[in-house]
C-alpha cells in the first residue's frame, strides 16, 4: 500500500529507524511539532530531512514512488547526483524551479 502523503511516509521512516518525533526533530533541525502540522513539506524541508539521513530515497520520500531507502551499493557521489538531479526534475515539474536559488558556495 502506497503511503499518501510525505508526512505519512517520513512517520513510516521514523518508525522503521526506531526514533521518536522529538529526535528526528533534533536530527534534522525541524522545528517540534512540525509534522503535527502537516501533510506536505517543501523543498528545503525535504533537503534538511535528505541531509539529516542520506540514506532515504528522494523519490519515495516525495512521491512514495520506489524503495524507501537507497540501495546500500550506491555511493556517497552517486547519491549526491540523484538527490540534486531529482529536486531539480521536482521542481520543474511543480513550477518552482525558477524561484529557488541555491548558494553552492555553502555546500
Amino acid at each position: 500500500m502506497k503511503n499518501k502523503n510525505v508526512k505519512e511516509r517520513i512517520l513510516v521512516f521514523i518508525k522503521y529507524k526506531g526514533l521518536n518525533k522529538s529526535q528526528f526533530y533534533k536530527n534534522t533541525g525541524l522545528s517540534n511539532g512540525f509534522l503535527d502540522k502537516v501533510n506536505d513539506i517543501g523543498i528545503s524541508k525535504g533537503a534538511k530531512i535528505l541531509q539529516a539521513y542520506p540514506n532515504i530515497n528522494p523519490e519515495w520520500l516525495f512521491t512514495g514512488n520506489g524503495e524507501m531507502l537507497i540501495n546500500k551499493q550506491e555511493s556517497k557521489q552517486e547519491y549526491e547526483i540523484l538527490t540534486d538531479q531529482y529536486c531539480i526534475d521536482f521542481l520543474k515539474k511543480t513550477g518552482k524551479y525558477k524561484i529557488l536559488k541555491i548558494d553552492y558556495t555553502e555546500i
